[in-house]
């Protein structure tokens, strides 16, 4: 560009103290689009200047040198003030010619912006050019403008989400963290966008592992180190690539391993379901369990939980836990009984991978880290192995545990609630269950009555049985006879709640609807208690009429006749011997 030009924007400029900031156009439309655009017009002897409302320069193209040295950036031209729309303006100052374009009206702001083509010579077709110039600049500012609000919405729902996530380039720069990611590691958003993984505050991070091996890990613990912080977090980091295949970087998704153990727990089905509400009966004596148990649900003590199999523990620690401050956290069941002692150490207390052979690469999780925050329910802890039972017992007094195979301590919070059919106090006399864990177990006490002791409850849960089975049944049980309600409640019961549905929905299937009699119950398998005659006379009869009805429909077919009436050939014999019924 000549001398010529230089002085004579020079002479129609002037600078300003105060510096303006962008109000209207941003630096990316002032940096990149008006240059690119600016870029393909013949600026030989020329130059593009693009100016704001207020006459202020944001930039200016041109293709000769001699510009770079006068820096025109906000400067301001001496023009006239005009608030009409876009109109035209010629000046010609000595021998240079100025061709503006003023108060260009634009769809992203209604302030608008001017374009001024300077050159040594005269151009006809300046102003057309200007124009043809502005409506590209609108253009690409528009098609930015969406681009840039899509950006920015996929932001705002990745800064939605609960998990953390966070990307970095392949030279380990971080390129984008999200809202929740620096409320996990307690960070700034704007200060870590930049900031170098491989540098500190940084510690060891995946996304870098990430970038050197090129290979995704899914699903493994991970503790993020950030300034002196750590974080404990269930991590998936993966490689990105372009379409070449080369590696441009790498991202991860991450949240909180108490989170990531509650999800797992509800995942296995460890869900506290059941509520105080849900216990069917108006008794005396379950309402006196109910509202013991609530009150123990507001202290956050270790629970122990004693009755027959069948009187209802589970549903007891569930609603429990539903009914305390806890109910957020997982709620997770171990039954003591069901695991051989080796099994049993690992899934209680989890393991390092390499522990043993079979070990799960990256290792386990036990049930006091599923747990954390929430609830542990230990079923049937009278059949835990003694062995056992020491480790259970430090485990409870310093909260804290050690998985298997490693030396490492591990803090927990969690609350227990143990339960068990067996005499937990005479079977620490009988040195088969350790004292001091007893007493640790059972800091609050619940004892829950069999269903012999609460007769009263057993017609309201007759008909909730009926009405819960009625569903499967092709003709519905309408009700339950007096007399079959009346051998019901004469039955001791010894198999409590799970037993009386149990037989109920035998019976109904037996009954095919209508009234449920004794017949159908004592088919289902229900008979009369010893010294009730009045009840066993009224059984044998039913029993007797049933029996020959089934061997004379299947031709004394044994095998048959066992499989229509749900019992075993063995019971046909005895009952035939029994009757006296000769086989035909």
């Amino acid at each position: 560009m000549s001398k010529l030009l230089c002085e004579t924007l020079k002479n129609l400029t002037h600078k300003s103290q105060q510096i303006k900031k962008n109000n209207y156009l941003d630096d990316f439309f002032t940096g990149h689009i008006f240059p690119s655009v600016a870029a393909v017009y013949p600026l030989s002897n020329r130059a593009l200047i693009l100016i704001d409302k207020d006459d202020r320069i944001l930039s200016t193209v041109s293709h000769d040198s001699d510009l770079e040295e006068l820096d025109l950036t906000n400067r301001f031209f001496s023009f006239s003030e005009s608030n009409s729309k876009m109109h035209k303006l010629m000046i010609r100052y000595d021998k240079a010619t100025l061709y503006l374009l003023k108060n260009i009206p634009t769809a992203l702001n209604s302030y608008g912006y001017s374009l001024l083509l300077i050159s040594e010579s005269d151009i006809p077709e300046a102003f057309s050019d200007l124009s043809r110039m502005s409506e590209s600049l609108e253009n690409i500012a528009v098609e930015n403008e969406k681009q840039n609000k899509s950006h920015k919405e996929l932001l705002n729902y990745l800064d939605a989400v609960d998990d953390g996530i966070s990307a970095c380039d392949k030279d380990g720069n971080v390129t984008y963290i999200n809202s929740s990611a620096c409320k996990l590691i307690g960070a700034d958003k704007e200060k870590v966008i930049g900031e170098n993984l491989n540098n500190p505050p940084f510690k060891d991070t995946i996304l870098v592992q990430i970038i050197k091996s090129q290979k995704p890990q899914m699903d493994f613990e991970y503790d993020l180190y950030y300034s002196g912080k750590r974080s404990h977090l269930m991590n998936s980091a993966y490689p990105v690539f372009d379409d070449d295949g080369k590696i441009i970087g790498a991202i991860d998704i991450f949240r909180r391993i108490k989170r990531s153990y509650q999800i797992a727990s509800n995942m296995a089905g460890h869900r506290a379901s059941y509520e105080f509400n849900d216990f069917i009966g108006s008794g005396p004596k379950l309402q006196n369990k109910i509202n013991l148990a609530k009150e123990f649900s507001n202290i956050n003590k270790n629970t122990l939980i004693e009755g027959e199999s069948g009187t209802g523990k589970d549903l007891f620690s569930q609603s429990i836990h539903n009914f305390s401050d806890r109910k957020a956290g997982p709620f997770v069941a171990i039954n003591c009984a069901n695991y051989p002692i080796d099994l049993f150490d690992s899934e209680l207390f989890g393991y390092e991978e390499g522990a043993f052979t079979g070990a799960k690469k990256g290792g386990k999780s036990g049930k006091f880290e599923l747990a954390e925050g929430g609830t542990l329910f230990l079923d049937e802890i009278g059949e835990m192995p003694m062995q056992l039972q020491a480790k259970l017992l430090r485990a409870i007094e310093t909260k804290q545990i050690t998985r298997l195979g490693s030396n490492k301590t591990i803090t927990i919070d969690v609350r227990i609630i143990a339960a068990t059919n067996k005499d937990l106090e005479k079977m620490v006399e009988r040195k088969q269950f350790r004292e001091d864990l007893y007493y640790r177990l059972k800091i609050l006490y619940l004892k829950l009555p069999p269903l012999r002791e609460r007769r009263e409850d057993l017609y309201e849960l007759c008909e909730h049985f009926i009405e819960q089975i009625n569903p499967e049944m092709e003709i519905p049980v309408t009700g339950i006879s007096n007399e079959a309600l009346d051998l019901i409640r004469s039955y001791d019961w010894p198999g409590n709640i799970r037993q009386l549905e149990n037989i109920l929905s035998i019976a109904m299937f037996m009954s095919g609807g209508g009234i449920l009699e004794i017949s159908h119950l004592t088919q289902a398998g229900l008979e009369c208690q010893d010294g009730d005659p009045y009840f066993k006379k009224n059984l044998e009869d039913s029993s007797l009429d049933i029996l020959l009805a089934a061997l004379n429909d299947n031709g004394y077919n044994i095998k048959q006749t066992a499989e229509d009436l749900g019992i075993s050939r063995n019971t046909i014999y005895r009952k035939m011997k029994k009757y006296g019924i000769e086989r035909k």
